[in-house]
């Protein structure tokens, strides 16, 4: 018996999760597609009867998406728009191409439910079943969503991809939060030497840059995506995970350090190894009482031949051993074997990812991991970093975007964002740099660009990428064809290809405004 088809059309996966698995409950044979392009393609093999669309797209919005479709299907769908504007204008211009209905987000989902039964209803279609014999002649690929599989193989994989698509679409977010915070900070390093508060600012920033690359990381984590590495220092990561849980009241167990390396440099990446230590560290201030001792002790260590180890083999070589050792209450014979199993944890609120996710990124990177325990005598972690094979680098380091020299001299900018956090604090640190600046944060970009054709008297357009006001490829293309002088930044949480737009580059949030700067005045 055919089912019901629904095509849910959406740029953010989280929005299309959340759909698909609320009507999915409805017993609808259900495709998504993040793009209107990408549903085009879908019309061919997949005629839905409903089709719920999203109005603001990058690329082609909602309403040019329902259009072509309802050009090219030969019947006709019902179409529901969803949308975070609330206009008058945008919801005429929806119901003017045949829109059935129209949702502001965020979604009451019971209502969407109801509202598409009663326009399958008007459809002849009803829980599933025909009532029209004539509507049996519809073409009809139907693609039936099979609830995944209770293997546990295959459950962890299912979990694992919807990690990755929810962490992707919340990345874009996320970096634009970030961005703004890392905004401000630059304009309080241009208003004090106070060494106090530009230390302050200098933690911020490695903390905003931490946090965007453990975003990353985590997305990387579902697609065996790798991060690129960097020779990093062991000893500088572990201080900062050390006085990340000082500060935690939480933890308050007495830490005992042996280090015996002065400069342990490893190919890694430098937010991933804060983020194993931190995992690791934690457990270990969970596992004893308030009065109980972890000893942390970093050595040279030279294995000679190949030695078995709770998830495998450690191969031959010289490594930096880095060993947590805690006096806790230590760890049960049939849990320790399933420790690096994903999404498995005996903690009512842990995620079962910490030691999964340390094992994946030190692999990633060659390097391994040893787990021991007993029973009331506690736990040891060891980890194995095979020495980088190059000099050390520089103990210096120098904080970002102080003391630089840069100056606009009066150079044109429009910026145009609607995080109005990021927007404000990135117009207020370049006219702390001599330039001239007009920016926007809503629709009424668009009134300025069209009184103002190819902002001729402008020297820079800083654009958000997935605005709700405008496509921004066309918006390029359009400037560049009218102005052949002015140059375009494209900024967004998440990476953008600039590849055929003339006198164009990208920059990804959270970005450091001084770095920023130094690319704008290379190009002027």
């Amino acid at each position: 018996m055919p089912l019901a088809k629904i095509l849910i059309i959406d740029d953010m996966q989280i929005n299309l999760q959340i759909l698909h698995r609320y009507l999915l409950k409805e017993n609808f044979a259900i495709e998504t597609a993040n793009s209107g392009f990408e549903a085009l393609e879908f019309i061919d093999d997949f005629l839905p009867d409903i089709i719920l669309v999203d109005v603001c797209m990058p690329g082609m919005d909602g309403i040019e998406t329902a259009k072509r479709i309802l050009e090219k299907m030969p019947t006709k769908p019902v179409i529901i728009f969803i949308s975070a504007l609330k206009d008058t204008e945008t919801k005429r211009r929806a119901m003017e191409i045949g829109g059935a209905s129209f949702f502001n987000k965020p979604v009451n989902l019971k209502l969407l439910s109801s509202t598409i039964n009663k326009c399958l209803k008007s459809l002849a279609w009803s829980n599933g079943e025909v009532f029209d014999e004539s509507l049996k002649s519809r073409k009809s690929n139907t693609v039936r969503i099979e609830k995944p599989k209770k293997e546990s193989t295959l459950f962890h994989f299912s979990k694992l991809k919807d990690l990755g698509q929810l962490s992707s679409s919340i990345a874009h977010d996320i970096n634009n939060y970030l961005g703004g915070i890392l905004g401000n900070v630059s304009l309080i390093e241009l208003t004090t030497d106070d060494s106090e508060v530009l230390g302050y600012c200098s933690e911020i920033k490695k903390a905003v840059s931490n946090t965007s690359d453990l975003t990353e990381t985590l997305t990387n984590y579902s697609k065996s995506k790798q991060s690129a590495a960097q020779l990093v220092n062991i000893g500088e990561a572990l201080n900062d995970a050390l006085n990340l849980l000082k500060r935690d009241r939480r933890y308050s167990a007495n830490v005992k350090l042996n280090i015996k390396v002065e400069k342990p440099l490893f190919d890694g990446v430098y937010s991933e190894l804060t983020n194993i230590f931190l995992n690791i560290l934690k457990n270990a201030y969970q596992a004893v009482s308030d009065s109980g001792e972890i000893y942390v002790s970093l050595v040279c260590k030279e294995i000679s031949e190949q030695q078995s180890i709770l998830n495998g083999k450690l191969e031959p070589g010289t490594y930096y051993q880095l060993a947590f050792e805690d006096n806790g209450k230590g760890i049960k014979p049939e849990v320790l074997k399933h420790i690096f199993e994903p999404f498995f944890t005996t903690k009512e609120e842990g995620t079962g990812l910490g030691l999964s996710s340390v094992l994946r990124h030190l692999q990633n990177n060659g390097a391994n991991m040893d787990l021991k325990s007993t029973i009331g005598k506690g736990t040891r972690v060891t980890l194995y970093f095979p020495i980088a094979g190059c000099e050390g680098v520089s103990d210096t380091v120098e904080a970002d975007g102080v003391g630089e020299v840069i100056d606009f001299q009066g150079k044109r900018f429009v910026l145009m964002d609607d995080d109005v956090v990021f927007c404000n604090s990135l117009a207020g640190y370049l006219q702390k740099h001599k330039a001239k600046v007009i920016s926007f944060t809503d629709a009424s970009f668009n009134d300025f660009v069209e009184t103002n054709p190819g902002l001729m008297k402008y020297d820079y357009l800083i654009t958000d990428y997935n605005s709700p006001f405008f496509n921004c490829f066309e918006l390029v293309k359009s400037l560049s064809e009218k102005n052949k002088d002015i140059f375009t930044f494209i900024v967004s949480g998440t990476d953008v290809n600039t590849a055929g737009l003339e006198r164009c580059r990208a920059f990804r949030k959270p970005l450091v405004f001084a770095d920023m700067a130094q690319e704008i005045i290379k190009v002027q």
